[in-house]
């Protein structure tokens, strides 16, 4: 786990607030249930962009079951601050083989589709277009914080081989 003031760092730069984290907390009940879908979505669209990726249909039924429960705990997390020192790394959460599955630029990439598949399921979890365009900023700070603290984590093992 990352220093409180290095996580405190990370947050201001992606510009995540308390609010932020308000309002996805707020809107999980109602975007809980429509995770697997969007994982479903996720998964598709990732295939089309990383020949590494399988499709969720090609998935053995015990891996798929993983990938959803990570996502979902992914999710419920994404509302939190400071972060859960238990998240599933990327690696665990993203059906991708190494070492792409840690390379920064992999995890920054995998930022892109999480904000973009997620619309029109935050659509469905707002209650107002006013809340669904902050929950959509909410939502893409979210990510882009959590791409950040992957990469962190990532780039963790290396630095301390470098040290050694």
């Amino acid at each position: 786990m990352l220093p409180l003031e290095e996580l405190e760092l990370l947050r201001r730069l992606a510009l995540y607030s308390e609010e932020d984290a308000r309002l996805l907390r707020r809107a999980l009940p109602r975007l809980l249930p429509l995770a697997d879908d969007l994982l479903d979505v996720l998964l598709g669209l990732l295939a089309g962009l990383v020949s590494a990726t399988p499709d969720a249909a090609a998935a053995e039924p015990l891996e798929l079951v993983a990938l959803q429960e990570s996502f979902r705990r992914w999710l419920v997390a994404a509302g939190r601050w400071p972060p859960e020192p238990t998240l599933a790394p990327p690696a665990a959460l993203w059906p991708l083989s190494p070492p792409a599955a840690t390379s920064a630029a992999a995890l920054v990439a995998l930022a892109a589709p999480l904000v973009l598949v997620a619309r029109p399921y935050l659509e469905q979890a707002a209650t107002g277009l006013q809340e669904l365009e902050a929950l959509q900023r909410a939502w893409t700070k979210a990510v882009v914080l959590q791409a950040s603290l992957w990469v962190r984590a990532a780039a963790a093992p290396a630095a301390a081989a470098a040290d050694d």
